[in-house]
């Protein structure tokens, strides 16, 4: 416990803070140490440019997502359905259904800095240039432990399309 408490001081402390800040420990530890480990593994890929994909910024615990449409708007689809198949590892804490908004990266910075989203999904680049601003402005911000590639993206969204009606 003393360790637990001492772990989330230092993380106060930080000007930037990993998913440990929105995560609960739901008392499997080695499991939580995963998360923990590949939410800084990716936010130090993406910092780098070494990460391609999609992926989740999370600022609060809000239901709101803003989803940054991707130069394939098409994707659109596939990136909701994933946020979907994996709110338990995004949101623990989240108690009801994503709401999602389609916008562009300079919105989705707004809409996280007016806490209008606690959530932002995008490509790599995207959230890249939505963390460096977070960061200049010393706002906190984690990722979450999740990340796509396209081909992930893309089966997720011919799923949707198939229990949606291709023509919706």
């Amino acid at each position: 416990m003393k360790a637990r408490l001492a772990l989330l001081a230092s993380l106060w402390l930080a000007s930037n803070f990993s998913t440990s800040a929105f995560a609960q420990n739901t008392g499997d530890d080695l499991a939580f140490q995963k998360r923990e480990a590949l939410s800084l593994q990716i936010k130090s890929d993406v910092e780098t440019n070494a990460r391609h994909g999609y992926g989740v910024i999370a600022v609060d615990d809000s239901s709101t997502v803003c989803v940054v449409t991707p130069a394939q708007a098409e994707q659109l689809d596939g990136i909701k359905e994933l946020l979907a198949r994996d709110r338990h590892l995004i949101a623990q804490n989240l108690t009801s259904y994503w709401q999602f908004v389609d916008t562009s990266g300079d919105l989705a910075l707004l809409g996280l800095q007016r806490r209008q989203c606690g959530y932002v999904a995008g490509t790599a680049d995207a959230l890249r240039t939505i963390m460096l601003a977070l960061a200049r402005e010393q706002k906190k911000y984690a990722f979450s432990p999740v990340w796509w590639d396209d081909k992930e993206v893309s089966q997720a969204r011919s799923d949707f399309n198939r229990g949606h009606g291709a023509g919706r």
